[in-house]
């Protein structure tokens, strides 16, 4: 590096590093700050539309609940008169003493009419309700007198109620028909419509002021939100060009010193040509590493004696073509032992390498010879399919053909081979490994005297 760029850095980076780091810092904190004031302002805001949402929603369902109710006491008050089956007045005094829909929904709405003219329609209701209901227990205690049936107990305040004495004089057929009058007449119907309407009146002027109440905490709420998108837009922005100052003011040289202490190389411009040096040292470095790991891992994965793959590879590359197209090739070396005991360990040495080159020979190098034990062969021959079995056979007359020529000093050599093909069918009813199936195959030329070949599904 030059005394100029020296120079140049020196006078740039203190100067422009620091206070980059003060402006963008000062800004992040107001930002910060805004942003927080605007998420305090959003959650007050929120509950507050959530307060409104709910009362919108409780009044309604209140108004709902108090109009159900009126038209359920109606309906069971009617079917008793009619009918004249106690059951409907216990589910009547049930609504009036247990459930008290219409006492509920009214404390509900308590807490929002204030002095309004939802108010004035509520206690209207209430009024006709009153009178409606003081009609309807007169009529079902008509009904009571002119049966005799016994008043349940949930039904004791109809005990209270006292016919005048006309009323009491009239015969059971009058009383019914008086009853039937009251509840199905139009001074009923009249009340009932009454109490409907002011019912409907109360909802639809609570509803407006609640909506109203509920659009306004909507409109600050949205405009809470709008102020800190704002400010969450602010703050990504100083934060990218935080980032970005940050990574090509200190990170970028950094980097480039870093890597080269560690490669023990002196510091210089973190520019071009020290990282051009730098990748080109790296590279010569990884490839010569990459090749003596290939030739370690070479190594490790051949048979001493055959130079070809052992039976750990031979293991990994079975797990992993189970559901490809492969032929598995299994060969065992015919009267072995009886080699090794006439002619010497030294001879069945030689007759195994001369195995394993034929099998190397004979196969593509796409393929994978393995020695999976003492006189025990494997060949994957990978990409292939059972209607390839001519080409398997024709291999297979080669390999026996050079391991019958004995010109190079050595005996005779027979093999015992099985062939099977996948990949795998899970639904056959035979559902075997490849290697099972290869070596089922195998098994049947050794019981029929060795020296042959056979494929699996000759034997299945």
């Amino acid at each position: 590096m030059t005394n100029s760029a020296q120079q140049q850095t020196q006078e740039r980076h203190p100067i422009s590093i620091r206070w980059l780091s003060i402006i963008l810092g000062t800004v992040a904190l107001v930002l910060s700050i805004a942003c927080l004031v605007s998420i305090n302002s959003v959650s007050i805001n929120y509950r507050s539309y959530l307060q409104a949402t709910n009362a919108y929603f409780s009044c309604q369902n209140a108004a709902n609940d108090m109009a159900n109710a009126s038209d359920y006491l109606t309906s069971e008050v009617r079917i008793y008169v009619a009918s004249q089956d106690s059951q409907h007045m216990e589910h009547y005094f049930q609504e009036v003493v247990e459930n008290r829909r219409r006492d509920k929904a009214v404390a509900v709405l308590d807490e929002y009419l204030g002095n309004t003219a939802a108010r004035d329609y509520l206690d209207q209701a209430l009024i006709y309700s009153n009178e409606l209901m003081e009609r309807e227990e007169y009529a079902m205690r008509l009904v009571v007198e002119a049966t005799g049936a016994p008043l349940p107990d949930i039904a004791e305040t109809l005990g209270r109620v006292n016919l005048s004495e006309a009323d009491a004089a009239l015969s059971a057929d009058e009383k019914v028909a008086l009853a039937h009058s009251m509840v199905f007449d139009d001074t009923y119907q009249h009340y009932d419509d009454l109490i409907d309407q002011n019912v409907r009146q109360c909802k639809d002027a609570l509803l407006d002021r609640m909506g109203d109440e509920r659009d306004k905490e909507s409109a600050s709420l949205d405009k809470s939100l709008m102020s800190l998108q704002l400010f969450i837009v602010l703050i990504v922005i100083d934060f990218l060009v935080t980032l970005f100052s940050f990574t090509m003011l200190v990170l970028k040289p950094l980097y480039s010193f870093v890597h080269r202490i560690e490669q023990s190389e002196p510091l210089g411009d973190a520019r071009s040509l020290e990282l051009r040096y730098l990748s080109d040292t790296y590279n010569a470095m990884y490839e010569e590493n990459r090749r003596t790991n290939e030739h370690l891992k070479r190594k490790s994965e051949l048979d001493g004696l055959t130079n070809i793959y052992n039976r750990d590879v031979f293991d990994r590359l079975l797990e992993e073509s189970d559901d490809k197209s492969v032929a598995l090739v299994l060969a065992d070396v015919d009267l072995f032992k009886e080699i090794n005991d006439g002619y010497g360990h030294v001879m069945g040495d030689r007759v195994l390498q001369k195995v394993a080159r034929q099998l190397e020979r004979t196969f593509r190098q796409s393929d994978f010879a393995c020695r999976i034990g003492g006189d025990e062969f494997a060949v994957l021959v990978m990409g292939v399919t059972s209607d390839m079995k001519p080409v398997i056979e024709e291999k297979v007359k080669t390999i026996t053909a050079a391991l019958s020529d004995t010109s190079d000093g050595l005996p005779a050599i027979t093999l015992s081979i099985g062939v099977a093909f996948g990949p795998l069918d899970a639904n056959h009813p035979n559902n075997m490994t490849l290697y099972t199936r290869a070596d089922e195959a195998l098994y049947q030329v050794k019981e029929s005297g060795r020296n042959g070949c056979r494929f699996w599904h000759e034997t299945a």
